[in-house]
């Protein structure tokens, strides 16, 4: 691979490649006010804004913000190409099948957790890599997303309107969790086309906190 650093240009090519999208339809994707912003960037009046990358990184998480910003590094955060990798980065990646079920019921069956294969996590302090099913949560998670979880307290605090994995006796969903009544949660697809879930507390084994996610290619 070659050490020079690809120009915001060059940067902004391979960014349309890897969506397969037009410029207009990355800046509607993406939130960005207008797509001369990128075209003032095709055409090398500008570089990406840390406003601008921020946007195309929750667009599209897979993507590195500081290579975005700067041309360093790999534009996919699982492109690893540092050979130092610590002890940790690595978690199981749960088969779909088993991602069907409650996750708590597939962690205590110890035989099958270890005969997963372990995918490198792209920042610290993930527990478990899990792949998303369906369109329920587009336009930010496509189907075959990979994401890496971390199990919070949710008796201590539950940070309400983020996407979060719900581990129910019913199987574990990806959703937006909302306060609902007493007794239930609301749990909100970012797909319109799905309606609201409202999920019975006494159901609910854990509820599991995004750390990042990457597009599969391949993967499973």
């Amino acid at each position: 691979m070659s050490n020079t650093i690809p120009t915001p240009q060059e940067r902004l090519a391979a960014l349309r490649q890897h969506t397969g999208m037009s410029l207009k339809k990355m800046s509607e994707e993406a939130g960005i006010k207008t797509a001369q912003t990128l075209y003032e960037i095709k055409n090398g009046k500008h570089s990406f804004s840390s406003e601008v990358a921020k946007k195309l990184h929750e667009r599209w998480p897979e993507l590195s913000r500081g290579w975005l910003m700067s041309g360093e590094g790999e534009m996919l955060l699982n492109a690893v190409s540092s050979p130092q990798v610590k002890q940790g980065d690595y978690v199981p990646l749960m088969p779909v099948s088993a991602f069907a079920g409650p996750i708590k019921s597939f962690l205590s069956e110890s035989v099958e957790l270890r005969d997963c294969e372990s995918i490198l996590s792209p920042s610290p302090g993930a527990e478990l890599a899990i792949p998303v099913c369906g369109d329920s949560m587009e336009p930010m998670l496509h189907d075959g997303t990979i994401i890496f979880i971390k199990k919070i307290n949710d008796r201590a605090f539950i940070p309400w309107g983020q996407t979060m994995v719900i581990d129910t006796e019913n199987g574990a969903f990806v959703k937006d969790i909302f306060p609902g009544d007493s007794e239930n949660i609301i749990a909100r697809s970012k797909n319109p086309r799905y309606p609201d879930m409202h999920i019975p507390h006494s159901s609910i084994y854990g509820i599991y906190r995004v750390v990042n996610a990457i597009r599969s290619f391949g993967v499973m």
